[in-house]
C-alpha cells in the first residue's frame, strides 16, 4: 500500500528522517491577514477543482507523454533515495518542462527540523581543527588538551574554545566552561560513522578501555 499525507501548518518542523520524506511548498501571500485575502483566480477553488478535474489530469499525463516521447533524457540531478522511481520519472519531467526542482526546499526545511545535524557538522569542523593530523584521542584527553590551550578572558576565543562548546551542544547542562564527558560520550556513539561535510567520526581504539576518538576525511 502506497500513500501521500498532505498537511498545512505554519512554522512547521520535522523529527528525525521526517524531513527527508517532505516535499515543501511554501506560500507567502505577502500580507498580514491571509485569512482575510480576496481576488482568487478560481474561488471557490475545491469546485473549480472537480470541474476541470479531467482537463488537470490529461495535462499532467501529457507532460509525462512528452518526456517518454523525448526518451526521458536525465536532468543530471541526484536520485532521491526509497523514492528512486519517482525522482526519475516525475521529478525529472517536471524539471524538463522548465519547473524549478521540487525538492530544492528540502536543504534547509533539513536544517531547521534537526539542529542535531547543524551541531554534528560544528562539532566535525571543530576537533578537525583541533586535530588535523586525524589523531585518536579520548573525551578526557580533549577536555585536558581544552584546559591547557583555550584562551581566558580577556583574550578572545580561540579554536579550542569553539571545540568546547560543540561538544557542550550534545551536553544539556553544559555550563559553558566544562562538559561532561560521560554524557558527551554516549553522543559520540550514537552519530559515529555519519558523513558531514565529507568528514566523519569513527573510533579510533582505546586507551586503558576508554574509547578512543578521530575525526576522518572522505
Amino acid at each position: 500500500m502506497q500513500a501521500i499525507f498532505f498537511a498545512t501548518g505554519n512554522n512547521m518542523t520535522y523529527e528525525s528522517d521526517t524531513a527527508r520524506r517532505v516535499v515543501p511548498i511554501a506560500l507567502d501571500p505577502q500580507m498580514e491577514r491571509p485569512e482575510e485575502r480576496t481576488g482568487f483566480q478560481h474561488s471557490p477553488l475545491l469546485p473549480w477543482v472537480t470541474e476541470q478535474r479531467p482537463q488537470l489530469v490529461a495535462a499532467a499525463l501529457t507532460i509525462l507523454r512528452a518526456y517518454f516521447a523525448a526518451g526521458c533524457p536525465s536532468q543530471g540531478i541526484t536520485p532521491m533515495g526509497s523514492f528512486d522511481e519517482w525522482s526519475t520519472l516525475v521529478r525529472q519531467a517536471l524539471i524538463w518542462t522548465g519547473e524549478a526542482d521540487l525538492l530544492e526546499g528540502q536543504t534547509q526545511l533539513g536544517r531547521e527540523s534537526n539542529p542535531t545535524v547543524e551541531a554534528e557538522r560544528s562539532l566535525l569542523t571543530c576537533w578537525a581543527t583541533c586535530y588535523p593530523k586525524s589523531e585518536a584521542v579520548t573525551l578526557q584527553r580533549v577536555k585536558q588538551d581544552i584546559e591547557l590551550y583555550a584562551a581566558l578572558p580577556p583574550k578572545p576565543p580561540n579554536e579550542w574554545n569553539n571545540l568546547r562548546d560543540a561538544l557542550g551542544e550534545f551536553d544539556p547542562r553544559y555550563d559553558g566552561n566544562t562538559f561532561n564527558p560521560k554524557i558527551v560520550g554516549y553522543a559520540l556513539r550514537s552519530m559515529q560513522g555519519r558523513v558531514r561535510d565529507g568528514k566523519r567520526l569513527v573510533r579510533g581504539g582505546t586507551t586503558h578501555g576508554t574509547t578512543e576518538w578521530q575525526v576522518t576525511a572522505l
